[in-house]
């Protein structure tokens, strides 16, 4: 993984790396069932995790869409005249467009911050809109 992370412009050193998710239910709704399904222990590296969501809303001065919703991976690529890469909540596809979302942001603000701003949570449960 991270040969990958250095080749698509991630300099970072062997040890110093953070997960970068598309909102949170990716660790704690998909994450968590792989590693059940896998019957592997959950990672504790991803306790806590960077929210793309999150970064490009810091990124975009706190704005917001009309109905308060963050912005899909496909609006922010948009927002960032980037090109996706692949289909759309493709696991590799989907890293490979967060990858070129992180990466336009900084080419637009150098030195901004991919640091932790969400954590895991084991008792999070899917909500639906009508409960």
């Amino acid at each position: 993984m991270l040969a990958w992370m250095r080749s698509s412009g991630l300099l970072l050193e062997d040890k110093n790396f953070i997960l970068v998710t598309d909102g949170v239910f990716d660790c704690n709704h998909w994450l968590q069932h792989q590693c059940k399904l896998s019957k592997i222990e959950y990672p504790r590296w991803t306790n806590s995790f960077s929210n793309i969501k999150k970064k490009h809303f810091m990124y975009a001065v706190r704005t917001r869409k009309s109905d308060r919703s963050s912005f899909t991976i496909s609006e922010m690529t948009k927002r960032l005249e980037i090109e996706m890469d692949g289909q759309l909540h493709r696991a590799l596809d989907d890293a490979k467009t967060i990858v070129k979302i992180m990466k336009g942001i900084r080419g637009r603000r150098p030195g901004f911050p991919f640091n932790t701003n969400a954590t895991y949570r084991p008792d999070w449960t899917l909500r639906f809109f009508d409960d």
